[in-house]
């Protein structure tokens, strides 16, 4: 019976002006063969989830990659960043970074 591990991010959203939560999934799955050593379709047990949150602000650098060249965040976070994150709503974060500071 092989285990899977699936990691996916499963809930994006839009919190006020300045914030977009994300959470990743873990998901460790067991699946259940036939007599081939085939794994049989949609015979998949859950196991075990755990979740992981971040909050992305305009400031940070959401198209970032990793080592490898891969991006960090998946391409929806990317996209919702792209089109929230304008440059006018970039200046007022930053004014308002610059306010808390006092």
């Amino acid at each position: 019976m092989p285990l899977n591990k699936n990691i996916e991010v499963d809930k994006i959203e839009v919190v006020g002006k300045f914030s977009v939560q994300v959470r990743t999934s873990t998901v460790i799955t067991e699946s259940q063969e036939d007599e081939n050593g085939d794994e049989i379709e949609g015979s998949a047990t859950e196991l075990s989830r755990s979740n992981h949150r971040h909050v992305l602000h305009p400031s940070d650098d959401w198209n970032a990659k990793d080592e490898s060249g891969e991006y960090i965040q998946d391409e929806r976070v990317r996209n919702i960043c792209d089109s929230i994150f304008t440059a006018s709503v970039k200046d007022e974060w930053v004014i308002q970074q610059a306010k808390n500071k006092v």
